[in-house]
């Protein structure tokens, strides 16, 4: 699969706008923790799950992080996407 960049941009402006329109000032997220599977596992459906390597996550840690970064970096976006999918699982508007 190609994605081309612009395309990306574009679906991102729209979530801008759609978080802009759509939230309060401030997210409200019940739970701080989540389950993360490692970068070599995520896109290997044909892997048992048993034999997955699975760590905890903290969403306060990486939001702390990304706040701080001066550049978004690609274990940045990691990071956003777990973001991004938790706050879309909390919130009735994406559903």
């Amino acid at each position: 699969m190609k994605l081309k960049t612009s395309k990306l941009v574009d679906v991102l402006n729209r979530l801008e706008k759609s978080i802009c329109y759509h939230f309060p000032e401030f997210i409200e997220i019940s739970n701080d923790y989540y389950w993360n599977i490692q970068d070599d596992d995520i896109c290997d459906p044909y892997k048992d799950t048993k034999d997955l390597e699975i760590t905890l996550g903290q969403l306060s840690f990486d939001l702390e992080d990304l706040l701080s970064e001066e550049e978004i970096s690609s274990y940045s976006l990691a990071k956003i996407a777990v973001l991004l999918r938790i706050i879309g699982k909390e919130n009735f508007w994406l559903k």
